[in-house]
């Protein structure tokens, strides 16, 4: 149906007077921190759940349509109206965040942190007794870092370094694991066979101190905090200690940190992973906007041609 000037402007007013009143409705009840709306003169539509600014795009694309005069457009002009005066206070809602999780987990003193089995970052695994030899020229060589690395290929290395002293080969290495849990896991298995063949940090110590003998298998454990000060009178200690140091700062994390870590890098990706899809959404909604208006516009036109055709005004070109 279409209107004159007249008749457009008081069908308007009725429209605008409806929405104000509440019996046309727009706003949705509140489900969540930001407001939706709907569009009460397009009941079809399967998305009724607008931002702001998308339901007011909406009104605007429809009121300013080729179809003046017509219903559609009169009803939408009043919801623009209506939009940016009534509702203009909604025009600026709060910003989508993703839902943030709050570890319930207190923080523990220091003193616990102290008792507790804090490992250096990135993992690293001390290993001595790597066997060396005597070369031609006097100098001590051992194993390469390659070899090492094959040796214990099976718990997932990620690199290995060969310490040096004064004459050569140390027979000292040290092994770094990925910082994420499954390297935490690896470093965690690569220990526990040292220990289960006695070839532990307590063994070694223990042969070291009291001049013990040795067989030629190697010893390990994960590196800790006394790894990374050392013992300076201890040539074996002062040699990792420097090496750890000349790596970072000291950095201490027990499994509990860990899981902290995951689940802060978790929820980055998943907020930000949210607020593109929301995007991503409102793209596709413009989108469908645009076609919807197309779609009016042709049945507009197609419609005034009918009816052209039937008041004997349509020409037809042979």
């Amino acid at each position: 149906m279409t209107y004159d000037f007249d008749e457009r402007i008081a069908f308007t007013e009725n429209i605008l007077s409806s929405l104000r009143s509440g019996i046309l409705l727009v706003k949705n009840k509140a489900d969540g921190s930001v407001a939706t709306f709907r569009c009460p003169f397009c009941p079809k539509r399967k998305k009724q759940s607008f931002l702001y600014k998308d339901i007011l795009q909406h009104a605007e694309a429809m009121a300013k349509g080729n179809a003046k005069g017509t219903t559609d457009q009169a009803e939408h002009y009043a919801l623009v109206s209506y939009l940016n005066t009534d509702l203009a206070h909604m025009s600026s809602p709060p910003p989508f965040r993703a839902p943030q999780l709050k570890l319930t987990t207190k923080a523990p003193e220091r003193e616990e942190l102290i008792a507790q089995d804090l490992l250096l970052c990135p993992w690293s695994m001390v290993i001595h007794n790597l066997q060396t030899t005597v070369s031609v020229e006097g100098i001590l060589v051992g194993p390469s870092v390659r070899e090492v690395k094959c040796y214990f290929a099976s718990f997932g290395p990620k690199k290995v370094h060969m310490l040096w002293g004064p004459k050569g080969h140390a027979g000292i290495g040290v092994i770094t694991f990925s910082r994420e849990f499954n390297g935490w896991r690896n470093a965690q298995a690569f220990e526990r066979w040292f220990t289960e063949r006695q070839h532990g940090r307590k063994d070694w110590e223990r042969i070291r101190d009291c001049n013990l003998p040795k067989d030629i298998e190697p010893y390990g454990w994960l590196a800790r905090k006394e790894d990374y000060y050392g013992r300076k009178e201890v040539k074996d200690d002062h040699l990792v200690a420097k090496f750890l140091q000349d790596r970072g700062p000291l950095e201490l994390k027990d499994i509990g940190m860990i899981g902290d870590d995951l689940k802060n890098m978790h929820e980055q990706r998943y907020q930000h992973l949210a607020e593109e899809l929301l995007e991503k959404n409102s793209d596709f909604h413009h989108l469908l906007e645009e076609v919807e208006l197309t779609k009016r516009s042709a049945e507009s036109m197609i419609a005034r041609l009918e009816e052209k055709h039937k008041q004997g005004t349509y020409i037809h070109t042979p």
